[in-house]
């Protein structure tokens, strides 16, 4: 719970661990989607997805700075911009997020039976 010593020594365990990871996705050299972001709204580190979307796909050919596409998987009821438990998602303009339509998930485009939802 928020305020004890318990969330404490987790929010500090998550702290020491964060470079790690960080790290570890910046030398990625294949697209990475990250699912369960409410852990990182949850732990408060949701600036590690603004640090990623700052460098990701920017690094020159042959360099290993940053992998090249970072996909975060947000599910949304809700129109509206993209949030985690009512954070919203880092994003700069409309081009870095997309609403995935229920007929896509539903994958009725391969379907065969014609009928779009």
């Amino acid at each position: 719970m928020p305020g004890s010593r318990d969330w404490t020594n987790l929010t500090r365990l998550v702290q020491k661990a964060l470079p790690v990871l960080k790290q570890r996705l910046l030398q990625a050299d294949k697209p990475i989607l990250l699912v369960h972001p409410g852990l990182l709204e949850r732990y408060l580190v949701m600036g590690l997805v603004e640090e990623l979307r700052d460098r990701v796909g920017s690094n020159p050919v042959g360099s290993n700075d940053a992998p090249p596409a970072l996909w975060l998987l947000v599910p949304m009821a809700a129109n509206g911009l993209p949030a985690v438990d009512g954070v919203p998602v880092p994003v700069i303009s409309s081009a870095q997020w997309t609403r995935i339509p229920q007929a896509w998930v539903e994958n009725a485009h391969r379907a065969g039976t014609g009928v779009m939802h």
